[in-house]
């Protein structure tokens, strides 16, 4: 793959004309037709669209009102980022975004003194598989778990990081999963790669978009002014993947799924590593031109052309993660068996915990 060399006048401008923009998600994928009667919506969509310029919603608005203004603002933004009103306007657009997951979450029916993040994320988990095995206790096991595996790797920033199950459900919430649950379904493992291609989108500020393509993670970097803290994808990465592992029944497509997320975190954790090697070098525009071309190789590892890589290029975690389980004999019954897909290993599962059917109320 050639270099993504980086100059301030010419380099990120070449990259821009010459990528083809993925096509993204349906705005109704994302999120149900019920959700434009909540107040909360109401207000921030009224509030986006007197920044965009336009007039002001009607009584009966839709998602296709809501879809277009993002995307009439994502062509306004991506025109002239660096400008202070397109800047603006680009933090009114996740706001639009950040509050409207946050309002379909609590628009469903909790206990009165509210759910935690692991609760609402447990939910959210039971609601993509199908299922009613989670509960915020079975999160926070998940996490101690992931933090075991980040331990046995030598991942400190990782291990304090999954100290808080809540903050680890949070940050996947509200930067990483889609707006609201996408069922699975066992018959269709291809359903998870769709999944994690919109989260690692979603996490690079590519909300609506189907999959990164290699200028998302150049603008996306460069609009932060700092590396993103592939630390915290890892965590969450490595959570979901526990935590799937012991939600699904035992078979070959709970193998594959799994399989599928472990593999997820391999270049997360290479991610983390780059961020590591080059940020004392980020002082200098060589460090950036540097860093940016490693990380698009990262993510790109066989060109522009193809879909974002949801693997590394060896397989790292998921030997150590079937490692830290078989640990858990009593409790999860695992063995690691070769010839798993996409990673070369595979977690049998012997025998499996009953787990409790109590579940968030909504």
């Amino acid at each position: 793959m050639a270099k993504w060399a980086l100059s301030a006048h010419t380099g990120l401008h070449k990259h821009v004309s010459s990528t083809q923009v993925t096509p993204g998600p349906r705005w109704a994928e994302e999120f149900p037709p019920a959700l434009c009667g909540l107040e909360a919506v109401r207000l921030e969509f009224s509030n986006f669209v007197s920044v965009l310029g336009w007039p002001p919603p009607g009584e009966r608005f839709g998602l296709n009102e809501i879809a277009q203004a993002l995307h009439s603002a994502g062509q306004l933004i991506d025109s002239a980022a660096e400008a202070p009103l397109c800047q603006y306007l680009a933090g009114a657009r996740q706001d639009l975004v950040r509050e409207t997951h946050i309002a379909w979450i609590e628009s469903h029916v909790w206990d009165s003194e509210g759910p935690s993040p692991a609760q609402v994320y447990a939910w959210y988990w039971n609601e993509t598989l199908g299922g009613e095995a989670l509960d915020g206790a079975k999160v926070a096991e998940a996490a101690a778990t992931a933090s075991a595996v980040a331990k046995a790797m030598g991942l400190d920033e990782v291990v304090d990081y999954l100290r808080d199950p809540d903050q680890v459900a949070f940050y996947g919430m509200m930067n990483i999963l889609p707006a609201t649950p996408i069922r699975w379904g066992l018959e269709n493992v291809e359903a998870v790669s769709r999944q994690l291609h919109c989260g690692l989108a979603r996490w690079y500020h590519r909300t609506l978009e189907a999959s990164l393509v290699p200028i998302d993670v150049i603008t996306g970097v460069l609009r932060t002014r700092r590396p993103y803290y592939y630390h915290r994808m890892l965590a969450h990465a490595l959570l979901q993947a526990v935590l799937v592992q012991r939600a699904l029944p035992p078979g070959i497509v709970t193998d594959a799924i799994v399989g599928k997320l472990a593999a997820f975190c391999d270049p997360m954790l290479d991610g983390y590593r780059l961020r590591c090697r080059y940020l004392a070098g980020l002082k200098t525009t060589g460090g950036w031109v540097e860093y940016l071309n490693a990380l698009v190789t990262l993510h790109f590892p066989d060109g522009q052309s193809v879909p974002c890589c949801l693997k590394g290029s060896r397989p790292t975690i998921y030997a150590v993660l079937a490692k830290v389980l078989t640990g858990y004999r009593t409790k999860g019954g695992l063995s690691l068996v070769a010839g798993a897909p996409d990673c070369g290993y595979r977690l049998s599962v012997n025998s499996r915990p009953a787990f409790s059917r109590s579940r968030c109320k909504h």
